[in-house]
């Protein structure tokens, strides 16, 4: 009995050890990297005193570049650098002299970073980032009375959120397509919506491991 006894025990020690490494293997293989362009198509819409009514929606086009880590295939992180031109703005300093003989042009360069969490082949993102160049913004701030306390933070601070759906499975590397719906703030305030087409190639973070 004691032989039996000590043989199952062994057993099942060595069971124990054995799911150890696979736990510790597993986590260690499950952290990937990725690099991932962002195309977006804007339609920003006016109303009431925040811009002009005679025309209801203009274009924003958009384009980022990121690189990021992802945690067990489920949660992404990721920051980079983006440009977006702003069809609103454009129309408005064609129509305006001075603006033109001040060189104010209707392109955003921003610092990004993002969250996204993956729920199948369905994930949830939300960016926040930092404004480098938004010439116009202070003038349409002044023309349309948005210069209030939090003026400062709406020139310097844009937020998305959205969903979005990946057309192949996100676990194993290589390149994937995603596309996805946003709304854009400038800090919370109402500034645009989207459609994002998302190409990523994501490849594995391997660690050898050595016991």
């Amino acid at each position: 009995m004691n032989g039996l006894g000590f043989s199952l025990s062994y057993q099942r020690e060595l069971g124990v050890i054995e799911s150890e490494k696979q736990i510790s293997n597993s986590s260690s293989s499950s952290r990937s990297s990725f690099f991932q362009i962002n195309k977006s198509i804007g339609f920003q819409e006016f109303g009431g005193t925040s811009g002009p009514t005679f025309r209801s929606k203009y274009f924003v086009n958009a384009l980022d570049l990121r690189y990021g880590h992802g945690i067990r295939n489920t949660i992404f992180l990721s920051a980079g650098l983006g440009l977006r031109r702003y069809e609103s703005f454009a129309d408005s300093i064609a129509n305006n002299p001075n603006l033109k003989s001040i060189g104010v042009d209707p392109f955003n360069i921003f610092l990004i970073t993002g969250i996204e969490a993956f729920f199948g082949k369905l994930s949830l993102q939300v960016d926040a980032g930092w404004n480098i160049h938004k010439p116009f913004y202070p003038h349409y701030a002044a023309a349309f009375g948005e210069k209030n306390k939090n003026y400062r933070w709406k020139k310097r601070v844009p937020n998305r959120v959205g969903i979005n759906y990946s057309f192949k499975d996100i676990s194993p590397n290589g390149n994937k397509l995603k596309v996805g719906l946003f709304a854009n703030t400038n800090f919370g305030q109402a500034d645009f919506m989207d459609l994002t087409l998302t190409y990523w190639r994501k490849w594995q973070k391997t660690k050898r491991n050595t016991d």
